[in-house]
């Protein structure tokens, strides 16, 4: 059965990334009248000044954005001139191995300017980690920070080395440029002799063209939280649907789009639901607004109040780590929008608390642990974090738990989404209607998004019924780079169909609304002597345990045969008593043998039970907030076999 967005789309497919983005600018005409002012407001704000290695830097708008966009592409083609390189353009790549900085986008949109990709880089690998992604994407050059310097210089030399997996060296080093302005290799060098081009270097960009259906824009690498990460190739269609997708979600929570509001987001479904799909008008009667209304609500309807602050009100801080796809797609919404926004590096509770108290924040999104030190931290009640109403948790499950002791505390209401590097990420997201008639899910499948749930045999499933999750949207990635072993394990029935689907390895449901419910990861399931057991409910077993502040189950290898050991891995609320120095045995014991006691009482088929639990001072993470389960089980050796039960 095919399960459809009840929200029909029609993307533009002939139009790329950075002119998307930048229409407002280019051609004033194409903004919604009310929104032509915004462009030349601030919208992206530097990190506060103490916390930063750039304390000079001011908030930028949408105009400036481009600017910098187009001199950096100008100075790229200036600066290859002068040493007698060839041009930037189709097939070169710029690696980005950098941390949130405001102008972030900037340097992105500058290297797609120039008909080049960007690789997005996660500035906590180590050289040898970088090196081999430098190689896979074949980088020309890599803009990073003065802290990372360093690293990208050894990456850089490691780089024109053969690599593992038939990857060859690079012919020459990629050149290293730095964000800082006092560095000797900063890019406002090279941005200052773009400037120097003048206007026919601007016109010269501007007729540079893509086919943004068939060239990549940016290569993102896939979490590796089941294996080594992937190159992810998003073209610039795809990333221009998934803009347009995630604003529409996101219309209670953002801004007024700066053109293309009675396009794309004005219509409602006339629908009651989504397995009853119907075309679409530009006009809906009285009729269809009232079904309208028993879908997911607007900013009009939002019942905590929100929805009443005037448009240009919102104030949003971005916190998401830009060099992961997430990040980067709420980044061009925010240009997409004009919704302003305060960046940070990384997350630090006080500078983060400060922030909100500052800039008055409205809305951010954010990952499970940063929910949780809002729940728990008494560092919280010195802070006025009162304009903070909502927020949006995304890259790994919500609990019921956690929203609402959020909510019980600050009043905050967090809604859950779902998405996928390779769907470019967005794929659904809850709004507050959601909240009230459908918990518990990630909302329905954005805009233009079809699916199938498909059981093991490949057998098409309907509504409720549990398999695993198949997606093709206008927003589905071109496919992973140099690996054609995944892509024929991911594409259905092959990467060439025209009708493919993507696999994406997660267990699910939808119901007969269309309300989508994530139960596991299909790596996840553990096999217990013959049995599948889900991870996800003895999780949510542990965090309705109140000395669980943190906890995975990963499935560990049975010595005495070829099953697994249903395992849990917590960190209790009292964790630092129990991991410190005086940290009594016998105590940590006891508390390994009450959790695993108590869930198991609740368990009712006895191959569901977990078999140990091991107590961790933290859970390993990617930076964007996934728990890496395939490093848990080196935790489970020596003392821990002891919890064992059977």
């Amino acid at each position: 059965m095919l399960f459809r967005s009840p929200y029909p789309l029609d993307p533009p497919r002939d139009e790329s990334l950075h002119h998307f983005l930048f229409r407002p600018v280019a051609d004033a005409g194409s903004c919604d009248p009310s929104s032509s002012n915004r462009v030349d407001e601030p919208l992206l704000y530097p990190t506060p000044a103490d916390n930063t290695s750039r304390p000079g830097a001011k908030p930028i708008s949408l105009r400036q954005v481009r600017e910098l966009s187009y001199d950096f592409a100008a100075g790229l083609q200036a600066t290859a001139s002068a040493r007698g390189a060839k041009r930037w353009g189709r097939g070169d790549v710029l690696a980005v191995y950098a941390s949130n900085q405001h102008d972030y986008l900037a340097g992105v949109l500058g290297a797609l300017v120039t008909g080049a990709s960007v690789a997005l880089c996660n500035p906590s690998y180590k050289p040898d980690e970088l090196s081999h992604q430098l190689r896979m994407v074949g980088a020309r050059a890599i803009l990073t920070t003065a802290a990372s310097y360093d690293n990208a210089c050894t990456a850089a030399e490691g780089a024109t080395r053969d690599g593992k997996e038939d990857l060859q060296g690079l012919a020459q080093p990629p050149e290293i440029f730095v964000f800082e302005e006092s560095h000797d290799s900063s890019w406002a060098k090279v941005i200052e002799a773009g400037k120097q081009q003048g206007g026919s270097a601007r016109k010269e960009l501007e007729q540079v063209r893509v086919s943004p259906s068939d060239d990549t824009a940016i290569l993102c690498f896939s979490s590796g939280t089941s294996g080594k990460p992937k190159a992810v190739r998003l073209s610039h269609a795809s990333l221009v649907a998934n803009i347009i997708q995630a604003t529409f979600l996101l219309l209670d929570r953002v801004n007024p789009p700066l053109f293309g509001q009675s396009v794309w987001y004005d219509d409602k479904p006339m629908s009651d639901g989504i397995l009853t799909v119907q075309s679409v008008g530009r006009k809906i009667s009285a009729a269809a607004d009232a079904i309208s209304d028993l879908l997911p609500g607007r900013k009009a309807k939002d019942s905590d109040g929100v929805g009443a602050r005037p448009a240009s009100g919102e104030f949003h801080l971005d916190l998401l780590p830009l060099f992961h796809c997430y990040g980067l797609l709420m980044g061009f919404v925010a240009l997409h929008t004009a919704t302003p926004r305060v960046v940070l590096p990384r997350f630090q509770l006080d500078v983060f608390l400060s922030a909100v108290q500052q800039h008055k924040v409205t809305f951010c999104f954010v990952v499970p642990p940063i929910l949780l030190a809002l729940a728990k931290s008494s560092e919280v009640d010195k802070y006025d974090v009162s304009s903070l109403k909502r927020v949006a948790s995304g890259a790994a499950s919500l609990s019921a738990e956690l929203e609402a002791a959020v909510q019980k505390r600050l009043g905050i209401r967090s809604t859950d989404g779902y998405g996928m590097s390779e769907m470019s990420p967005i794929i659904s997201m809850q709004n507050l209607k959601d909240l009230e008639i459908a918990p518990r899910t990630v909302g329905v499948l954005a805009p233009g998004t079809e699916a199938k749930v498909v059981d093991i045999n490949g057998n098409e499933l309907g509504p409720d019924e549990e398999g695993e999750l198949w997606l093709r949207g206008p927003q589905m990635m071109q496919g992973y780079l140099r690996n054609d072993e995944a892509n024929r394990s991911a594409f259905v029935p092959s990467i060439d169909d025209p009708e493919r689907f993507l696999r994406t390895g997660d267990v699910v449901r939808i119901d007969k609304r269309g309300y989508i419910r994530i139960t596991d990861r299909l790596k996840d399931v553990i096999k217990y002597h013959g049995f599948q057991v889900s991870p996800s409910e003895l999780e949510d077993l542990l965090f309705h345990e109140e000395r669980v502040a943190d906890c995975a189950v990963t499935g560990i290898a049975d010595p005495k045969d070829s099953s697994e050991l249903p395992w849990a891995f917590v960190v209790l609320t009292d964790h630092d008593r129990l991991h410190g120095e005086q940290a009594d045995e016998a105590e940590r014991d006891e508390a390994r043998r009450a959790l695993m006691d108590s869930v198991n009482a609740k368990v009712s088929a006895n191959y569901k039970k977990l078999r140990g639990v091991t107590l961790l001072d933290k859970l390993p993470k990617s930076d964007s907030g996934k728990i890496l389960k395939r490093e848990l089980k080196a935790f489970a050796v020596g003392p821990a076999k002891q919890q064992q039960q059977r």
